[in-house]
């Protein structure tokens, strides 16, 4: 039952982060193309004082959105993968201090040890 959950809530992530990265890339779109009106203006009229302003008004704006934009989420994966790589670490250490290779019921032993941890974090 957990597992259906797990996935729901994953399925209902990418979609919220489908139409979120739609959203974006609109607003950047329009961006963009303020920027380069306002690049055009400012062309056309020699450096004009107010289309000058305009320019570096849209050029902030579009550099700090952009460092928004591709700057990390608090919750972009890194997250999980550090805590499976600890996971994982943890698994071999402790099958290394209680178990012996090459043993019959290595593989079992080891199997039970890093599900007893999955269901730690999980929990």
């Amino acid at each position: 039952m957990k597992f259906r959950e797990n996935l729901t809530e994953k399925l209902i992530e990418k979609e919220v982060q489908k139409r979120v990265g739609f959203k974006v890339q609109a607003i950047r779109t329009q961006f963009k193309m303020g920027l380069d009106a306002s690049k055009l203006a400012d062309k056309h009229s020699w450096g004009h004082i107010q289309t000058r302003g305009f320019l570096k008004a849209f050029e902030i704006a579009h550099d700090m959105m952009e460092k928004e934009l591709t700057m990390g989420t608090p919750h972009d994966g890194d997250f999980e993968i550090k805590i499976w790589k600890r996971k994982e670490k943890l698994v071999d250490k402790l099958t290394d201090r209680l178990l012996n290779r090459g043993t019959r019921d290595y593989d079992h032993k080891k199997s039970f040890i890093n599900d007893s941890v999955e269901n730690f974090i999980d929990n």
